[in-house]
């Protein structure tokens, strides 16, 4: 018998087929996000602590290793403060991404621009800057998880001479066309 026994029986063992050529970042996609802000003067000290929540959309393009992109964002806030001159409700943002593929999972950074509006007894909307690191990672082919610490800056808020940060640790979840 040519061949034995190694030639009638295969391994039934499956290599797994994530690699970096099997995901492809590429398309439009939708979400929601959750994220803990916190918020802190220039001028003064620690304003505030929050919860926000929002909605993102954007377009990637898988170019191999490199994959880049825009995104906008809106996120809705709720900020508990010393003061109730620091009623912060949204927060909308635009930028560009640049990651590198690693298959399943895309980490990456993020830059752009800000816009937030403080409502309540004065309603005031002013523009900034925006900066993120992030990650996210492929759970099926139209499905994502990720993990993202954001900085979001303002000077002179609205000419009210007040300078502002937003520091937000978060998480996301998106739908991949």
């Amino acid at each position: 018998m040519a061949g034995g026994l190694s030639t009638i029986i295969e391994p039934a063992i499956e290599t797994p087929s994530a690699t970096t050529d099997d995901v492809d970042w590429t398309g439009l996609y939708l979400g929601g996000q959750a994220s803990l802000p916190k918020v802190d003067a220039r001028s003064l000290e620690h304003i505030g602590d929050g919860i926000a929540m929002g909605i993102h959309g954007g377009y990637l393009q898988d170019l191999g290793q490199l994959v880049i992109g825009a995104e906008v964002e809106v996120n809705l806030t709720a900020i508990e403060s010393w003061s109730d001159d620091f009623p912060l409700s949204i927060i909308a943002a635009g930028h560009v991404r640049a990651g590198y593929d690693l298959g399943s999972f895309l980490p990456y950074v993020a830059v752009g621009v800000s816009q937030a509006r403080l409502a309540g007894d004065v309603d005031e909307t002013d523009n900034g800057t925006f900066a993120r690191v992030g990650i996210d990672y492929r759970l099926t082919d139209n499905l994502s998880l990720g993990g993202q610490y954001t900085h979001y800056r303002y000077d002179d808020f609205a000419g009210t001479g007040d300078d502002f940060d937003i520091s937000a640790t978060g998480a996301r979840l998106s739908l991949h066309f």
